[in-house]
């Protein structure tokens, strides 16, 4: 996604699924890479801008 990456092995999809099976942990490192993802496109995409305000 537009030059980031992650290698997170599940989607949101699969929260329910793993919620289920009991793999909390496996839901908290997705989460982790979602934030982490979500700070790496900020960082290229707005940060520039936020700052210039």
């Amino acid at each position: 996604m537009h030059g980031i990456e992650s290698d997170d092995k599940f989607s949101g999809r699969d929260v329910e699924r793993l919620y289920k099976e009991g793999k909390t942990e496996e839901i908290n490192k997705h989460c982790q890479d979602d934030v982490e993802v979500l700070e790496k496109l900020f960082l290229k995409f707005c940060k520039e801008h936020v700052d210039s305000v």
